[in-house]
This record gives C-alpha cells, structure tokens and sequence, in this order.
C-alpha cells in the first residue's frame, strides 16, 4: 500500500530516510542524479518496495525517479552490526 504525498516535499534522501524510518520512499531526483546532500522531491511513500518502483514505470511523469529506503529498511541480513574479520594465517 502506497500513498501520494501532498504539496512539495522537498529533502535530501537521509533526510526522507529518518522522515519515514519504517517504508519505502519514491523521489524525483533533482538533475544530476541523487547524491549525498542534493535535493529531491518526495511523491510518494508506501510499505512495499515493489510497488513504488513499479509505480514510477506506470507513469511518464516520474521519470527520473527512484525509490529509496527508509531507516529501518537499511540493515544488513543478519540483522545487527556488520564487523569484518581479518584472516592473517
């Protein structure tokens, strides 16, 4: 399920991350591609990747758009803190 954000949300993608922690975030990226810091516009947000992303294919309008996570979204598969193991044998 998916739902239209109103008016013009404008924010950077951490800034949309930490917004919506716990769904997935459609945003029409400023040109130049999303880097760190740059601005987008939030359109929509919604609790299942699939849908956002088949969403921005279904309309000419959100070209150039791209479905990020929200925090809670971004962890690793095993759920905790990635460390990585030096092997010197």
């Amino acid at each position: 399920m998916y739902r239209k954000i109103e008016g013009t949300l404008r924010m950077t993608s951490n800034e949309a991350s930490k917004r919506y922690p716990g769904e997935f975030i459609l945003v029409r990226e400023d040109p130049g591609g999303m880097v760190a810091g740059r601005m987008s516009t939030v359109l929509y947000v919604g609790d299942n990747y699939g849908e956002l992303s088949k969403l921005r294919f279904d309309f000419n309008e959100l070209s150039g758009c791209v479905v990020i996570e929200g925090y809670n979204h971004m962890r690793n598969d095993l759920g905790g803190v990635e460390v990585g193991v030096s092997s010197r044998y």
